[in-house]
């Protein structure tokens, strides 16, 4: 690459480094992952689906129908429970900016090798709705 293509990449990372947008992102992620509730309460919810899962790939006569009930309604108090919390809220909203942010930039370097789709050409950085990259 470049050498000065790599010196503005560098300026780049340090401005997004120093952004409002990465350091909410980043203190509302650490704020979830100090809460410890919220922790026990999300490797529950893992450990239950595991579970669920695994009990669900059994034939119809060897699956434990009242284990799945109880599961299926604990895994919806946990999700019920984990979603409604605060910091759940502003980490979710949190990454959806910092999402945002990194498709604008990535829309806007694109916009250098595609100019005739200035919106980036409907990609949303995601690619899990993608009808395919015209790379």
């Amino acid at each position: 690459m470049e050498k000065n293509i790599s010196e503005l990449i560098e300026k780049l990372k340090l401005l997004i480094t120093e952004s409002e947008v990465l350091k909410e992102y980043t203190a509302a992620r650490e704020e979830y992952s100090a809460d410890k509730a919220l922790s026990q309460k999300t490797s529950e919810y893992n450990a239950q689906l595991f579970i669920l899962e695994n009990e669900s790939k059994g034939g119809e006569d060897e699956k434990d129908d009242l284990l799945i009930s109880s599961v299926k309604a604990r895994l919806d108090k946990l999700y019920g429970e984990i979603s409604s919390s605060e910091l759940t809220r502003r980490l979710i909203q949190a990454e959806d900016e910092l999402n945002l942010f990194y498709n604008t930039i990535f829309n806007e370097l694109k916009s250098v090798a595609y100019p005739e789709e200035p919106d980036g050409g409907g990609c949303a950085g995601d690619c899990s709705a993608c009808g395919g990259c015209h790379f």
